[in-house]
């Protein structure tokens, strides 16, 4: 792969975290409070705070427990730690759990 087939993912992450960071924005709170069809028992606000603290589980090396042989007890944890959290707050965590650093890669803080 040459030079020119490369990909800026500095860019574009910062395009797809904005337009994530601003349809989470726009959710109502019914919309925060539906039900996930594809994750039995939790609502679309439980799936914000998986794929947040997904982000910033794995940027920080944190991974599920040996016993934890399904992770549901890891992704229980991320939707929980992030339940009661404003919106802006949950969005916040995973910008502070990443950097972009000058090869324009996600590296850990």
């Amino acid at each position: 792969m040459g030079r020119a087939d490369t990909v800026d993912t500095g860019a574009v992450y910062g395009r797809v975290r904005a337009e994530f960071a601003a349809l989470v924005l726009a959710a109502t709170p019914d919309e925060l409070i539906a039900p996930v069809a594809a994750a039995p028992g939790w609502v679309v606000r439980d799936l914000l705070g998986h794929v947040v603290g997904l982000t910033a589980d794995l940027n920080a090396a944190r991974f599920p427990e040996p016993g934890d042989h399904d992770g549901s007890g890891w992704t229980g944890r991320q939707a929980a730690e992030r339940r009661s959290l404003p919106i802006a707050d949950v969005l916040a965590d995973v910008d502070a759990a990443l950097v972009i650093g000058p090869d324009n890669l996600v590296d850990p803080v």
